[in-house]
């Protein structure tokens, strides 16, 4: 007896599923799937799915309540006690809520993602632009002055080189014009004494010697004359280039570091280069000069001894000049 009170206490109460005590209903009125769904205006797949527990996951719970509400309010049952009598309702709308939350999430996450994705993109396209840009800059500003370095320490040097060495030649010109004075300075007043020494000898013989002494010493000083005449033309020409040699100096002293390129009348490159803070250069050449100045700010000019006035041109920008203006 205690047995058998067990076995029904352990039994649950089950109550039928919506589904068949609608199909009950229809099968009890003679009706076929296809008329419930023709009434109902549904496909007769979804009065299956109704009537077997399986409703369509991809509706929405609150259309499947909906069906099940017509069906029975159309089999002439209570929906409520119908409805209330199973969990598929709450089942179905979790799951299906629960699906939509992960799918919006999951949609959200992929946009982010691809937002993510296009801001690392757009940002590595602006580094690299930026990279080029800074990389032709530094080889437009470098490749000049490293082909050039070499030219203008040899073009410098030049130029006073040719100045020593006119000015030694003429010194050594005027030098040798000395020596060959000297001795004909020496032999003149030794004529007179071998003069009177001949003459102490043979009255008869003074004559004639005086008279060849006389002739001689003509032609000499005559000599000595066309040398003289021939030499001061030379010496004085030498000295004009001497002296015509400072025109045209030009003279650029650096406080700073400064990327030069100077040109003559002919288009000949006179220095190019980086020059340092504390270097001094001088030129010299056919005018008018064309001057290209990197940083002119840190550059002292100086044509022919005239100071170049350099505040117009803004710091930080290459300047252009030409001398004389």
């Amino acid at each position: 007896m205690n047995t058998e009170q067990t076995e029904e206490q352990a039994q649950p109460d089950t109550q039928p599923a919506p589904g068949e005590v609608l199909k009950q209903a229809r099968e009890k009125m003679g009706w076929s799937v296809r008329d419930v769904a023709d009434r109902l205006r549904l496909r007769a797949s979804v009065i299956e799915d109704l009537e077997n527990n399986n409703p369509d996951m991809d509706q929405l719970a609150t259309f499947t309540r909906g069906y099940l509400r017509s069906y029975a309010k159309l089999m002439q049952i209570d929906a409520d006690q119908l409805l209330g009598n199973s969990n598929m309702d709450a089942s179905s709308a979790a799951t299906v809520q629960k699906m939509q939350s992960f799918s919006r999430k999951t949609r959200r996450q992929r946009s982010e993602s691809r937002l993510m994705w296009l801001s690392w993109v757009i940002i590595a396209i602006a580094v690299g632009i930026t990279g080029v840009w800074y990389w032709q800059n530094q080889q437009a500003m470098t490749s000049v002055p490293t082909q050039m370095d070499n030219e203008q320490t040899n073009e410098i040097v030049t130029t006073p080189s040719e100045q020593d060495r006119a000015i030694i030649a003429a010194d050594s010109q005027v030098a040798a014009d000395a020596m060959v004075a000297e001795p004909t300075d020496t032999d003149t007043p030794a004529d007179p004494g071998a003069m009177s020494d001949t003459a102490s000898e043979s009255e008869n013989v003074v004559p004639d010697v005086s008279t060849d002494l006389t002739d001689s010493e003509a032609n000499n000083e005559a000599s000595v004359q066309d040398d003289a005449e021939v030499e001061a033309p030379r010496v004085s020409s030498e000295a004009q280039t001497t002296v015509s040699a400072p025109e045209n100096r030009l003279v650029m002293t650096f406080s700073g570091d400064c990327w030069i390129d100077v040109r003559d009348a002919n288009g000949e490159r006179l220095a190019t280069g980086i020059k340092a803070e504390g270097e001094q250069v001088t030129l010299t050449g056919e005018t008018p000069y064309q001057l290209v100045l990197g940083a002119p700010s840190v550059v002292k000019i100086t044509f022919n001894g005239d100071n170049i006035d350099l505040d117009g041109y803004p710091t930080g920008q290459v300047a252009r000049l030409r001398l004389p203006q």
